[in-house]
């Protein structure tokens, strides 16, 4: 009579089906995480004039 190890069968199936996947609650808290994030909604932080990184800036290319 042969015996099959089944534990080990299974949880190379299960290796092999789902690879490098996350498990479903990790997706499901970063989802909700996003959806708080969004729901607050806070205006973006703009600068009030664009800085120039170079004043006397010379053509490289010319």
């Amino acid at each position: 009579m042969d015996k099959f190890n089944f534990i080990d069968l299974f949880a190379g199936i299960v290796r092999k089906q789902t690879g490098n996947s996350v498990a479903i609650p990790v997706v499901h808290a970063i989802a909700e995480k996003m959806l708080q994030a969004l729901k607050q909604c806070k205006p973006m932080i703009r600068p009030e004039e664009q800085l120039l990184l170079f004043e006397n800036r010379i053509n490289v290319y010319a």
